[in-house]
């Protein structure tokens, strides 16, 4: 496990370049396997409230992270000494692209003793953040950790160019479809409440709800 700063940011495409107004910055611990959680305070925040990040990163190769709320998607490839990319916002009907964004990354050149402690302060502040997480972001971090090999492992290989056997498509099949008929069947019922509480007249006396 390692301990790394990071800083991002991104704005929207009617804008060029980027500014400390749209920005987060935190410290976040990286796995072996690419996978990683962290903690990150957003710039616009006023009183400094701490956000979860956790995703998929491979130094020197490519990152996707993914932050506690309101929910977002950063997808950056390393260019230079930064990871540039898009971000997204991700609602009930799936992903939406609002614009760019760029990470910046740095292992902390802490001493041993000094690294172990901030470690564990920090995997400490991670536990305490997704005890107190509402349902809709348990369900989202539940439903990602759920497919960690086939995440890391998808955005490795696109990275590098390379496929998946028969046998491992297979393998990450059986780890995925059970998660994927999870969300399929939350977002329906998520659907049918958001329609149960339009107004009366949205629907024809004589027509039947879409469900």
């Amino acid at each position: 496990m390692k301990l790394i700063y990071i800083k991002g940011s991104w704005n929207i495409d009617c804008y060029e370049g980027f500014s400390s107004q749209y920005m987060f910055q935190g410290q976040i611990l990286l796995q072996e396997d690419g996978w990683f959680e962290g903690i990150v305070v957003d710039s616009n925040s006023t009183n400094k409230e701490e956000k979860l990040v956790f995703g998929a990163y491979f130094p020197e190769k490519v990152i996707r992270l993914f932050y506690l709320t309101p929910l977002k998607a950063f997808d950056g490839t390393k260019y230079d000494d930064e990871y540039v990319g898009e971000w997204s916002t991700i609602g009930l009907f799936g992903a939406r692209r609002f614009g760019s964004s760029q990470i910046v990354t740095k292992e902390t050149p802490e001493i041993k003793q000094d690294m172990e402690e901030n470690m564990q302060k920090l995997a400490t502040k991670i536990q305490n953040y997704k005890n107190a997480m509402d349902q809709t972001s348990k369900d989202f971090y539940d439903n990602t950790i759920a497919i960690r090999i086939t995440l890391t492992q998808s955005i490795l290989r696109r990275y590098e160019g390379r496929g998946f056997t028969k046998a491992e498509i297979e393998e990450l099949r059986k780890e995925f479809e059970p998660v994927n008929e999870r969300v399929i069947q939350s977002n329906k019922n998520a659907v049918r409440k958001l329609v149960k509480n339009m107004a009366d007249d949205t629907w024809d006396d004589e027509e039947d709800l879409p469900f």
